[in-house]
């Protein structure tokens, strides 16, 4: 067990990028509403500006339709078809997310346009955590537990589902 003069402390790297066969234009939308196609997250409007840097979104997960867990981020970059970076802000009392106490940084997704009107869709968080209650050992293998998880999460569920709806024009 970590005391409070020594926190466990992970850089949470996880990234994915795959290939669309719709163009950057038919792509951007999804981007803007990224939940639509993550049907375990839940964004919802805090404050700002909607859909620029300066909005503050939070962002729910949920498990069997219950929500879990909730951060707050802020879009610091939005350049219309080409990035939408958030920021992560301070944890709050409720978050949910077990054996965290602190994370800093960004959630970025960037789209490349590609020959064919195909686009390369790249999604990386760049965060540091910090636990005041989980061991170094335990906190770092959890979360590369969960870098592995979710990469299949995203290859089985959110890629085909962005798929099934560009495919429908919707």
């Amino acid at each position: 067990m970590a005391t409070t003069e020594t926190r466990a402390h992970i850089d949470w790297l996880p990234h994915i990028d795959f290939v669309l066969e719709h163009p950057v234009e038919k792509v951007w939308p999804h981007i803007v509403d990224w939940d639509k196609w993550m049907p375990d997250k839940v964004c919802e409007h805090v404050s700002g500006p909607t859909d620029a840097a300066g909005e503050v979104k939070s962002v729910a997960t949920l498990h069997d339709g219950e929500v879990v867990s909730t951060i707050y981020a802020e879009i610091v970059r939005f350049e219309p078809e080409r990035r939408i970076a958030y920021r992560l802000l301070p944890l709050r009392e409720t978050t949910g997310l077990a054996g965290i106490d602190e994370a800093r940084g960004h959630m970025i997704f960037n789209v490349y346009p590609l020959p064919a009107n195909r686009t390369l869709l790249a999604y990386e968080t760049v965060a540091e955590m910090e636990s005041a209650t989980l061991g170094q050992d335990e906190f770092t293998s959890e979360f590369a537990e969960a870098e592995v998880v979710g990469n299949t999460h995203w290859l089985d569920d959110y890629v085909p589902e962005l798929k099934r709806l560009l495919a429908e024009g919707s």
